[in-house]
């Protein structure tokens, strides 16, 4: 055989091993989609047909017309409540799909925000009057900007919906950077959201997101996190730690505490929590932060971390400059894109928290 057919059939015979090794990866990628796909469905699944099925039997005790006028008022409390959770899960499962498939669209146009919270003020009215909150819009003038409406205004109905005594915070880091990774994240945020509506503490809502997490993955994924609760009456605030990063106090330009604590193990490995929730006393003014390690161990082409650090540098300088927090987190998303060269090997999230008293307020205007 002369040498160049010999070489062109060498290189076929290559090139033929690398199509059937790509296919083999393509092939076993198909079958975990799929699966992942069917674990999805099974998710969603049970998380409408829990609540259809509360307003079905809520609905056959009204029409039997037995009931007292309170409990015909509760049950009708009920029904509202599965009804905007079930409303809930398919605008977030709309959201998904556009985030998965990067369709999400955004229509940003000039808004009058006064105008935008006073009409989800008084959407949230009846909510709020039920659980003995009261709800007020105080704007004298148009406050104009440039943004998407309809997702200002999904932002703003689910601050309202945290309104009262308590606000709940969260942060979840789900393992991988997949649609499974995705799919994780999605489970932990509403088996969290659901079962603390349902009153359960802290420690109980991390062992739910625990069971959640494992039912439909079976151990192979994990998520780490952090659940809290901050009294916005007294400042105390109560945190639980799944294999997470401390969040950092910040106060008067300084750090002046790491919240430490023994870490309880991520969520979906069936190890329970060990540990019971910490406690901190917040002063006015304090600012809390949550972070994901996409943040702290953001890496430079030479293998350099930007660092906590820096990261919490970053926010104190920028707060030192007086300014707002939203403008303070782009410049540090665009910071971090610097670092790494516009390439971003994790995700990276930022929970900024500020506590202020009513009273603190009242002195600051």
């Amino acid at each position: 055989m002369p040498p160049d057919q010999a070489t062109r059939l060498a290189a076929d015979v290559l090139r033929l091993r690398h199509y059937d090794r790509r296919f083999g990866q393509v092939t076993q990628q198909l079958h975990e989609t799929e699966e992942l796909k069917h674990q999805f469905l099974r998710t969603v699944n049970h998380e409408l047909r829990t609540p259809l099925t509360a307003i079905s039997s809520y609905l056959e005790l009204l029409q039997d017309g037995d009931l007292d006028p309170a409990t015909g008022h509760e049950f009708l409390s009920m029904i509202e409540r599965n009804s905007d959770r079930i409303r809930e899960l398919i605008d977030g499962l709309l959201l998904l799909a556009s985030l998965t498939t990067r369709t999400v669209t955004f229509e940003p146009g000039p808004v009058d925000v006064a105008a935008l919270v006073r009409e989800v003020v008084i959407e949230s009215l009846g909510k709020a009057w039920d659980a003995s909150v009261m709800l007020t819009a105080h704007a004298k003038t148009e406050v104009s900007a440039w943004a998407d409406a309809r997702r200002l205004h999904q932002v703003l109905s689910q601050v309202l919906d945290n309104a009262g005594d308590t606000l709940h915070l969260s942060i979840f880091d789900a393992m991988g950077h997949d649609t499974a990774a995705g799919l994780t994240a999605t489970i932990a945020m509403g088996a969290c959201r659901n079962n603390r509506r349902q009153g359960a503490d802290l420690l109980a809502v991390t062992e739910a997101i625990d069971a959640a997490i494992a039912e439909q993955f079976g151990g192979t994924r994990f998520a780490t996190g952090i659940l809290a609760d901050l009294d916005i009456r007294t400042g105390a605030l109560r945190w639980v730690n799944r294999g997470h990063h401390p969040p950092l106090v910040l106060r008067g330009g300084h750090v002046v505490a790491s919240l430490e604590a023994e870490p309880d193990p991520p969520m979906s490995l069936g190890m329970g929590a060990c540990t019971e929730s910490s406690h901190y006393q917040l002063q006015p003014g304090d600012r809390l932060l949550f972070y994901t390690d996409g943040v702290i161990e953001a890496k430079s082409p030479d293998g350099h971390e930007f660092g906590l650090e820096r990261f919490a540098d970053f926010i104190i300088r920028r707060e030192a400059d007086g300014m707002p927090a939203p403008e303070t987190l782009r410049r540090l998303i665009q910071t971090l894109l610097d670092h790494q060269h516009d390439h971003l090997d994790d995700d990276a999230t930022v929970l900024r928290v500020e506590w202020q008293t009513q009273r603190h307020h009242r002195l600051l205007t």
